[in-house]
């Protein structure tokens, strides 16, 4: 809760619209301290992270994805103990693999597939959100 709230305060005295905001597929107490993996596991510590700038593309560029992901990977690497052989980075920035809708689901079945019990995986997505109403969805798929 705490980084939550000094990240809105960071963003609102910069005058960004940005509202950060913290997801979760499992119920989680915001008044206990959050870590991306279990302090005290063993297991091998895993992430897949996509940043999707939109470079030369109709709908519309953005500038901060690729930093997003890489300085999250900066972050878990230092700071949560991932090594970088584990980590999985997609990025539209011709140095990366492309964050294509097949190699983003290859990324998803390969962390299924190498990751055992005990394993903690981490997934970090920064671009658009699209759905099926939204005219650039065919375009995506």
């Amino acid at each position: 809760m705490e980084v939550l709230s000094e990240m809105r305060d960071i963003l609102n005295k910069g005058r960004y619209k940005q509202i950060p905001q913290l997801t979760s597929s499992q119920p989680m107490d915001v008044t206990q301290p959050f870590y991306l993996a279990p302090p005290t596991g063993h297991g091998t510590k895993r992430a897949v992270l996509i940043g999707i700038n939109y470079a030369n593309h109709k709908t519309g560029q953005l500038k901060g994805c690729h930093n997003d992901c890489l300085n999250m990977k900066a972050y878990i690497v230092k700071h949560c103990g991932f090594d970088e052989d584990n980590i999985i980075v997609l990025l539209d920035d011709g140095d990366h693999p492309d964050p294509t809708r097949a190699n983003i689901l290859e990324a998803y079945r390969t962390m299924a597939r190498v990751s055992r019990s005990g394993d903690a995986v981490f997934c970090h997505y920064s671009g658009k959100c699209f759905s099926k109403s939204t005219p650039t969805y065919k375009e995506w798929q």
